[in-house]
């Protein structure tokens, strides 16, 4: 299980930082609920929450 944190994930060919946040939502592609969405980090602040998104590296840690 992923615990929350960010994460290098991979969306779409996209290569980024991403916060994974545990919590109950809805996938809007299939109206299925699921555990988890990723919120990105930098300009585009969006929320994803599709299993599309591919994690790339282990927990990020601070300096």
């Amino acid at each position: 299980m992923i615990k929350e944190g960010f994460y290098w994930i991979q969306f779409y060919g996209k290569v980024q930082v991403a916060r994974y946040i545990h919590q109950k939502t809805e996938d809007l592609e299939t109206g299925v609920c699921v555990i988890g969405a990723w919120e990105l980090v930098g300009r585009q602040r969006e929320i994803i929450n599709s299993s599309e998104v591919e994690v790339l590296s282990s927990q990020l840690l601070p300096p």
